[in-house]
């Protein structure tokens, strides 16, 4: 899902589904009716909706499925497919592996340009933020502070992106690795991040990221757990 071997920018199409519930507001803030929705996130760069055909897996026809949406292409649903694996895999993976894993996604984030840089970052983010989901639901570790300084690098690069779906994905992430980590020192670092990024940051960009992330920090970890920067954040 890096695209290190294809030269076709294809991303997930996933990550949407991941923020929709929290970051509708943000995504969509006007759009309400699910038609209006449809068409503008197929208008969106490296969006894979509304490409779902059943000539892409003919086999949907007779298949036991309770999917309502026709079969992705087949470059998407390979992504998609990676995505999710390695969502499920992280957490069984030793430190230095994530160490080397985590570098491994930032060299090739700020190796690529433009669109594509857009699509391994859409990847990444998505497989990222499913790892730590499921270190959540398994109540793992991250690993060792050069893992959560990786982990925290690439995520705090995704928050002053243009594409409002990589800082929610972004966002989302952070406040996921917090409740992971589970540290209030850590927590008020993460915090401590955005608060500066906020009183230097100019654009509205950085500045609508690093708002969102400290939302999802007090929205994952609660109210005690941030007690300390919520005066702070208000």
């Amino acid at each position: 899902f890096t695209l290190a071997e294809s030269g076709a920018n294809t991303s997930t199409s996933l990550m949407r589904s991941l923020c929709q519930i929290h970051h509708a507001p943000l995504l969509s803030p006007s759009l309400h009716h699910p038609d209006h929705n449809a068409i503008e996130e197929q208008l969106q760069s490296n969006s894979a909706s509304g490409s779902g055909a059943l000539e892409h897996d003919p086999t949907w026809l007779y298949r036991a499925t309770e999917e309502c949406n026709e079969p992705l292409p087949l470059g998407v649903a390979v992504i998609d497919a990676s995505v999710t694996l390695f969502g499920q895999m992280f957490p069984q993976v030793a430190g230095k592996h994530r160490l080397k894993m985590l570098n491994l996604f930032i060299d090739m984030i700020r190796a690529s340009k433009s669109q594509r840089q857009e699509a391994v970052q859409t990847n990444i983010l998505t497989a990222v933020l499913l790892a730590l989901r499921k270190l959540t639901d398994v109540k793992g570790s991250l690993g060792q502070e050069d893992v959560k300084k990786a982990a925290t690098t690439l995520l705090m690069d995704g928050l002053s992106q243009a594409n409002p779906l990589l800082r929610c994905a972004s966002g989302e992430a952070i406040g996921r690795m917090a409740q992971v980590v589970g540290d209030p020192h850590f927590v008020a670092s993460l915090a401590q991040t955005s608060f500066d990024k906020l009183r230097s940051a100019r654009d509205a960009t950085s500045r609508t990221g690093h708002s969102l992330a400290l939302g999802c920090l007090h929205r994952c970890v609660g109210s005690m757990g941030s007690s300390h920067h919520l005066s702070t954040s208000i």
